[in-house]
């Protein structure tokens, strides 16, 4: 088989990043203790959704006080008690994406 091997070579390389940040963000999934509501959580804030267009969506079982509470969990979980001052949804969801909580590539909204 004849194949243009530099096109090869960034086909390899592609799918090895693809990998890796695959396998980041579970760790820090895992290392985060991030549930499938805090995925959703962040991942909306990400998108510029509110909190309150956040507990409107269809399967998210909390009420903008629960995503406040949520939020504040996962700054303390996310932040150094020293970072922890003045974070906001927008700093929240960076932090998530430096994280590779977040997939930057696949952020979409769910299904409504």
């Amino acid at each position: 088989m004849v194949f243009n091997h530099p096109i090869l070579e960034k086909i390899v390389e592609r799918f090895k990043k693809s990998v890796l940040n695959d396998a980041k963000r579970q760790e820090a999934i895992i290392s985060y203790d991030i549930d499938e509501y805090d995925e959703r959580f962040l991942r909306h804030l990400a998108l510029g959704y509110t909190k309150e267009m956040i507990a409107n969506l269809k399967g998210m079982p909390f009420g903008v006080k629960s995503l406040e509470k949520r939020q504040n969990d996962l700054v303390g979980r996310l932040f150094s008690p020293d970072e922890r001052v003045g974070v906001n949804a927008t700093r929240l969801a960076v932090r998530a994406l430096e994280l590779r909580i977040l997939n930057i590539d696949n952020l979409e909204a769910d299904d409504e």
